[in-house]
């Protein structure tokens, strides 16, 4: 009489091996997620730079100061625009002409118009128009110092002249 034989092992080698490969897995998709969740809230979509204005000379005709436009680093949205007049240390500001149109600024006690030459006639602003500043229906009044500036949420270009 003897003990009966125990049943054959059964070899879970293939098992195990399946449940670590799942385990680890799982782990490195958890892990992934919280990065992700931590990260995400770091990245933000690229600021676009800010575009560059570049004026020329100031020319004095009539009186009158025309301003062109050199170069710009891309065409800009005249909406997003405001021009700035200065004269003699004091002035105003609005937002942008309409092409070809003008807008009415106080500057030193004097009443300006600022025009929006759009030269080639495409609504936005960039190289090759021009901003032109005038009395208002009379030439700018002598010996009198100005500066135009050229805005968005920051200073985009600057010119400065004086009249005799």
């Amino acid at each position: 009489m003897y003990y009966p034989a125990p049943p054959p092992r059964r070899d879970n080698l293939a098992l195990i091996i399946v449940i670590v490969v799942v385990v680890v897995v799982l782990v490195s998709v958890v892990i992934s997620a919280i990065l992700y969740i931590f990260v995400s809230g770091l990245i933000s979509p690229p600021v676009p730079p800010r575009p560059l204005v570049v004026f020329g000379l100031v020319e004095m005709t009539g009186g009158n100061a025309s301003i062109p436009v050199v170069s710009t680093s891309r065409e800009i949205d005249p909406s997003s625009l405001q021009v700035r007049l200065m004269a003699n240390g004091s002035g105003s500001s609005k937002s942008m002409p309409p092409p070809n149109g003008s807008v009415v600024l106080p500057a030193g006690g004097y009443t300006l118009r600022v025009f929006w030459l759009d030269q080639d006639n495409n609504q936005v602003f960039g190289a090759g128009d021009a901003l032109r500043v005038t009395g208002n229906l009379a030439p700018l009044p002598a010996s009198t110092t100005f500066a135009l500036d050229l805005l968005t949420t920051e200073m985009l270009a600057e010119v400065t002249w004086t009249t005799q």
